[in-house]
């Protein structure tokens, strides 16, 4: 209902991952009852929750690969992957084989703006900000500093992620990582991050990308608030970095 209000029509809604709390088919189908009341169409990624007990064959059936990318308009490229899947690798992150689908992903010159979605945000770099226990006592993704490097080798300006239970963004050198996470959750339930910008309550996050200027901005609007107001304490913006050398964008 809040989307249907936003002036400015999004182009495109994604959905940050758990939203089928135990895997099952019946919360697959209310999900899909929900989304389908809505005049978007809605780009999934997939999170832990949704790929537990059958939801790994689930997801794959009902909505494809849960690696892919895709570009709008000739201007943006999007690049999801599946993070989430810990029977996979045995915790979160995402294995060689994928990493190398990653870099030939983002090694493709063409358009030079690249914004990658995830489910599980990077653990380490938050626990500096937090005294949350989930990120205090957990181990680093797999292949975490990896895909960190991949990112900056190819100049990524936004990681969006889930997953956590909050709204909180920060830099990581030229890199923008956003968690916009707990849609649907108790307020709270997270614990608290002291970034730049914080919030506990349920939320989404509208991004604006200025692809001529190589610009972006996005605030977080809170469940019941006017979605075209923005809270100043939520709101960020950034640039994204040209071509990273080697890769000759065209426009």
């Amino acid at each position: 209902k809040q989307l249907d209000q936003l002036i400015k029509r999004p182009a495109a809604v994604f959905h940050g991952g758990d939203f089928a709390n135990g895997g099952r088919l019946k919360q697959y189908k209310k999900h899909l009852e929900i989304t389908a009341s809505s005049s978007y169409d809605f780009v999934h990624i997939p999170g832990n929750h949704d790929l537990s007990h059958n939801g790994r064959y689930m997801f794959k059936r009902i909505f494809g690969e849960p690696f892919f990318s895709f570009n709008y308009g000739g201007v943006i490229k999007f690049i999801v992957i599946n993070n989430a899947d810990r029977k996979a690798l045995g915790y979160y992150g995402i294995g060689e084989k994928r990493l190398k689908w990653l870099e030939d992903q983002l090694k493709e010159p063409s358009p030079a703006i690249k914004i990658v979605m995830a489910h599980v945000p990077p653990n380490r770099l938050f626990k500096p900000y937090s005294k949350n226990i989930f990120f205090r006592m957990r181990p680093p993704l797999i292949n975490e500093k990896a895909f960190l490097d991949l990112l900056k080798k190819y100049n990524v300006g936004l990681l969006f992620c889930g997953h956590r239970h909050f709204g909180a963004s920060l830099k990581h050198g030229d890199l923008r990582i956003v968690i916009s996470g707990g849609g649907g959750q108790a307020p709270g339930i997270g614990g608290t991050v002291n970034t730049p910008f914080f919030t506990p309550n349920k939320h989404f996050t509208v991004v604006d990308v200025d692809y001529n200027r190589l610009t972006y901005s996005g605030y977080m609007v809170e469940i019941g608030k006017d979605p075209n107001v923005k809270d100043p304490a939520l709101c960020f913006q950034g640039r994204f970095k040209p071509a990273a050398p080697g890769q000759n964008a065209k426009r």
